[in-house]
């Protein structure tokens, strides 16, 4: 793969009853660096729901967001539509890992429990790599 410039991607896939969420990353972080933004993509949404919150082992607080603005308040929940798909990107919604414990690692994942209105509790493993 290497001699041809495409880069193998670990793509990790995973199914509620409304939808499917498709690579939970963040960046890794360095040591004294509090804040990641997870991203990640859910489609094949059949029915309406809500993400209403997330936790992290390794964070103090996990907030809902809506662009990178931190002077904002966090959002209390984030619709989802029955039939898009989303991309959740520090951009847009994501959510926001605040008061790290510890640094993430490049190249290992961590377990991201993010708490749906109707589809519960979905637990995902959170890759770390970098957009490069």
């Amino acid at each position: 793969l290497g001699a041809l410039g495409l880069i193998p991607v670990r793509a990790h896939e995973y199914y509620a009853l409304q939808f499917m969420l498709i690579h939970p990353w963040t960046e890794p972080t360095l040591p004294g660096q509090n804040e990641a933004r997870v991203r990640f993509r859910l489609q094949s949404i059949t029915d309406d729901d809500r993400l209403i919150g997330a936790q992290f082992a390794f964070s103090r607080v996990a907030e809902l967001r809506s662009g990178i603005d931190n002077q904002l308040p966090p959002v209390p929940w984030i619709d989802i539509r029955r039939g898009e798909s989303m991309n959740f990107s520090p951009e847009g919604f994501h959510v926001l890992l605040k008061d790290l414990a510890q640094p993430l690692y490049r190249d290992r994942s961590y377990p991201l429990s993010l708490r749906f209105e109707r589809s519960g509790t979905l637990t995902v493993m959170m890759s770390m790599s970098s957009a490069d």
